[in-house]
């Protein structure tokens, strides 16, 4: 499991947002050349780098206590502090950190992706929408919800948090004032146009057998809300999923080839579970979804780094008989 794993959801209100808008100094380090090493793939702030490196880093509120690493080729930036209605609380300083970021050309990779973490909790907490508080969207694929958690239910609580998660990165860091030095990236655009990625983790409160005998459609309903609330709010950058085949069957209880049936083959996978880069190249060839992998995680001191995979990764192996 990667280290920006949620926080179980519990009762609560939403919270207001409490974004600083300074940005921290960036003291980055120098690291040694060479693309796809272990240590690689960063360079000093502001340096394009000679050669680009298909690893870079994925961060979040665990990444807070830490310095913000040496510059990538690429990097993700989580925008919610654990819970999907909490917010990284140093979402602007590291979406300044990674603007910077040059992205790829083989695969083709933006600098800068962001991602939300995604849950089912139910009807027990504070926020889930109802009529009676006027929460509940009018209309859902499952028909209007009710309150309970049901289908409807489930999609409109996603597509709400998804628009909170979004309306997190557009505010994070404002346009600068007139006459101020530029920033690399607008902050609405990056929301817009950014490729976002889906959190899929156990760490987080789902439906299980024990809460409902319909627990892995209430999931998938979910996981469709996430998906069509970034739409609404704005997102036109491709959508993925992140998460791993042992988490997603237990969230969805759904294999690669079943999946295919619920997720198009453009949400692309980001994988996790890898803790050596050797794993992360391996982990391209094994989608959890039935789409393509775009992206393995493995972790690498205090950092989650993140290898690009080939744009036609290898083949797994059939096993021996």
């Amino acid at each position: 499991m990667g280290r920006h794993a949620p926080r179980p959801e519990r009762p609560s209100s939403l919270r207001g947002l409490a974004l600083s808008l300074l940005f921290a100094a960036l003291c980055l380090a120098s690291a040694p050349a060479g693309a796809d090493a272990m240590s690689v793939g960063a360079t000093p702030a502001g340096a394009m780098p000679a050669t680009p490196s298909t690893v870079g880093y994925d961060l979040s509120f665990p990444q807070c206590e830490v310095p913000l690493p040496p510059l990538a080729s690429f990097a993700i930036v989580g925008v919610d502090g654990g819970l999907a209605n909490d917010p990284n609380p140093c979402l602007s300083q590291q979406l300044q950190w990674a603007s910077a970021a040059p992205g790829l050309r083989r695969p083709a990779l933006p600098g800068l992706s962001l991602y939300l973490n995604a849950a089912d909790p139910g009807n027990g907490v504070a926020d889930w929408p109802s009529p009676a508080a006027g929460t509940a969207t009018a209309a859902t694929p499952y028909g209007p919800c009710d309150g309970s958690w049901s289908r409807a239910c489930a999609f409109s609580y996603a597509v709400q948090r998804a628009a909170y998660s979004y309306a997190l990165a557009v505010a994070a860091a404002p346009p600068p004032a007139t006459g101020a030095a530029p920033v690399t990236v607008s902050t609405l655009s990056l929301a817009a146009t950014a490729p976002w990625w889906i959190d899929v983790e156990i760490g987080a409160s789902w439906a299980t057998r024990s809460s409902s005998r319909e627990w892995a459609q209430l999931n998938l309903a979910a996981l469709r809300g996430y998906v069509a609330g970034l739409r609404a709010a704005g997102a036109r950058g491709p959508v993925g999923m992140y998460s791993n085949a042992y988490q997603w069957r237990a969230v969805t209880g759904l294999g690669p080839r079943a999946s295919r049936a619920h997720f198009p083959r453009a949400e692309h996978d980001w994988v996790t579970g890898s803790t050596t880069l050797a794993q992360a190249r391996r982990a391209c060839a094994k989608p959890f979804s039935g789409s393509t992998v775009t992206i393995a995680q493995f972790t690498e001191g205090a950092y989650d780094r993140d290898y690009a995979c080939p744009a036609s990764p290898p083949r797994a192996r059939s096993p021996r008989r």
